[in-house]
């Protein structure tokens, strides 16, 4: 009697439960929020947890989970609009620096956070950085988001193979560089002859990155080498990488001053090697003059690039710098259509070996989509291939990396 009785009040205690997946679905959005309702001061702890989650959101393009985030004003100021495939974030940085004594009036209900972050161009030549102010307020014992504020915005794009860089809300760019300015040979530490030039791609841009400080523009240029004799018998795509190192503009007197004296001085790109190429005063037609040369202001000075890798027979899909700016992750697609990433470190200009590289081998595995979520961790996309088994079936899905310490996490 007492066996069963044990039965029915097991059988009852479940029933009362209910299912622990329902359960779990129905408070999702209400773990994200919710604070004890004894709190009667905003944590600023819990704001940027909840701020972190938010745009872990923005950089997976789910706009329901963002909009859970939202209170009523802002939900009914949000727009549907298509998703442009041409780019998507790449990252973000938290400005730990920033004071929000002059923004937030109610420091005890509200927390100010500003936010950069990294939009990177997919397959083009194209990337963006947006400064946003996000305004998190505690009301009715729930944190949410009750104001967006963009402040600015830093844009590199090309426009007849010249490189532009455009700031806040100005119509015309400041011109940077020309394809036709480039090295017409390059020289790398990683090929298998030492000493081997081979021919900078030429054909056009690929994905561009602007480092953090905005010291640093990473650019990618694509081409083909044509047959030639025994070593390549048919057409072969590749692609270059490098650091273009921007030098600070001059004082506006000092460079107009420097002008009347160099009028007829050429220009010169610096090539890793102590290579060099003159670059001449650019023509008209190619877009030559700055905003500032036409207004009678001062240039900025030549950059010097800094070769990183040539990718043979691969195209670059995406180009970015970590939040820090110490790592640079490229996402390519090889023969093989499955897509796969490298990282490498800025300052040494040395491949990183990856953990990814073991666990997802590259003839079974894609990996997509690459983000920063830290300036240490980034998450991606695995896809396994066409022909994988159900257990690499197991790997589909979204993964979490720690660069440092070379560990893996599946969400």
């Amino acid at each position: 009697m007492k066996k069963w009785f044990c039965i029915f009040l097991i059988l009852v205690l479940v029933f009362l439960t209910g299912c622990p997946g329902n359960e779990k679905e129905k408070s999702k959005e209400f773990n994200k929020m919710e604070v004890d309702e004894s709190q009667s001061k905003i944590d600023k702890k819990a704001a940027t947890i909840l701020i972190n989650n938010y745009l872990a959101y923005v950089l997976k393009g789910d706009f329901d989970g963002m909009k859970s985030f939202y209170n009523d004003e802002v939900k009914s100021q949000i727009k549907s609009l298509p998703v442009s495939a041409n780019s998507r974030p790449i990252g973000y940085k938290i400005d730990t620096d920033y004071s929000e004594e002059e923004d937030n009036k109610n420091q005890e209900k509200e927390v100010v956070f500003k936010v950069h972050l990294y939009n990177s161009g997919q397959d083009v030549p194209y990337f963006a950085e947006d400064i946003y102010k996000y305004t998190v307020e505690l009301k009715n014992n729930k944190m949410m988001i009750s104001k967006i504020e963009k402040e600015k915005s830093t844009e590199i794009y090309e426009k007849n193979k010249v490189l532009y860089k455009r700031e806040g809300d100005k119509i015309k760019g400041r011109r940077i560089l020309s394809l036709n300015e480039m090295p017409e040979f390059i020289s790398l530490s990683n090929t298998p002859y030492p000493g081997q030039r081979i021919s900078l791609p030429k054909e056009g841009f690929g994905p561009l990155a602007i480092s953090p400080d905005g010291k640093n523009i990473l650019i990618t240029t694509k081409g083909t080498l044509k047959p030639s004799g025994e070593n390549i018998k048919k057409p072969v795509y590749y692609a270059f990488i490098a650091i273009l190192s921007m030098k600070e503009e001059k004082d506006e007197q000092q460079s107009i001053q420097q002008n009347k004296n160099a009028k007829d001085t050429k220009q010169v790109i610096k090539l890793e090697g102590g290579d060099e190429k003159n670059k001449e005063e650019p023509s008209q037609d190619e877009g030559s003059k700055t905003e500032t040369e036409r207004q009678g202001k001062g240039v900025t000075e030549a950059p010097s690039i800094k070769a990183l890798d040539l990718y043979v027979e691969a195209k670059i899909k995406t180009a970015a710098f970590s939040p820090d700016g110490k790592h640079i992750i490229i996402e390519y697609i090889p023969p093989s259509g499955l897509n796969r990433i490298k990282i490498y470190k800025t300052n040494e200009r040395k491949l990183v070996e990856l953990i990814v590289d073991k666990k997802f081998l590259p003839d079974r595995f894609g990996i997509v989509s690459p983000s920063f979520i830290s300036e240490e961790k980034l998450f991606f996309t695995v896809i396994p291939g066409k022909d994988a088994t159900p257990e690499e079936e197991r790997y589909k899905g979204i993964w979490e990396m720690n660069i440092k310490e070379q560990k893996l996490k599946q969400f």
